[in-house]
């Protein structure tokens, strides 16, 4: 049962009440309505106590892998081998079963052998990122923003003012210093205080004229 529904074996009584095997001291103790004891004396007819019970399901529980591999999953997809189960692949491969069943479309744990598992979202984008600003686009993180461009997350979130990881669709984030101009600002003091040159300032940002708006936003490389 624990198996089929992609869930791991943890006994309640060694996690404050929290666990998939619960005994009747640990629903006594932790969420109370009852005053029982584990059944010692049915135990104790087979030889074992309910650690040694917890024990015996563990090893049965691992046996239940079959000839699924314990390596790690490192690929976008992953194709179902026997022994499989939503856990032991959210496990391997380090992706959350939900990521997985909606990535999937799946609605229930149940997976059949040969099926091909999409371990990737698939509207994340992957191509580099090369211009000095980007479009946010459906699927966009900074992080995955970051990786693509080779510009860190906190330049991302420095040049464009961000004071959070969230990012909108359409939004546009500049991957270069940039510098917003100010009231009294003029190419010689921008160039001057950011240490650059006024013809370096005007070929990166396409000016043809030396004229700046408050509110410009200037790329300096």
């Amino acid at each position: 049962m624990l198996k089929a529904n992609g869930l791991q074996p943890s006994l309640a009584d060694n996690n404050q009440g929290t666990g998939t095997i619960i005994s009747h001291n640990a629903v006594s103790q932790y969420w109370g309505g009852s005053d029982h004891s584990d059944p010692i004396g049915y135990f104790g007819q087979w030889g074992y106590n309910m650690n040694q019970f917890y024990s015996l399901v563990q090893k049965h529980y691992k046996s239940l892998s079959g000839g699924s591999s314990d390596g790690a999953i490192t690929g976008s997809t992953y194709k179902v081998s026997k022994g499989d189960t939503l856990y032991s692949i959210s496990r391997r491969s380090g992706v959350s079963i939900d990521n997985i069943k909606k990535w999937n479309k799946l609605t229930s744990n149940t997976l059949s052998v040969g099926q091909v598992l999409k371990l990737k979202n698939p509207n994340t984008p992957s191509d580099s990122i090369t211009g000095d600003s980007h479009k946010v686009v459906e699927g966009d993180t900074l992080y995955n923003i970051s990786k693509r461009s080779k510009v860190s997350v906190a330049n991302i979130k420095k040049w464009n003012h961000l004071k959070s990881d969230n990012i909108s669709k359409g939004q546009i984030l500049y991957l270069v210093k940039t510098y917003t101009v100010k009231k009294g600002d003029t190419l010689y003091s921008v160039a001057k205080n950011q240490g650059t040159t006024v013809d370096k300032i005007k070929k990166d940002n396409k000016l043809s004229s030396n004229s700046l708006k408050v509110g410009q936003i200037l790329k300096i490389k």
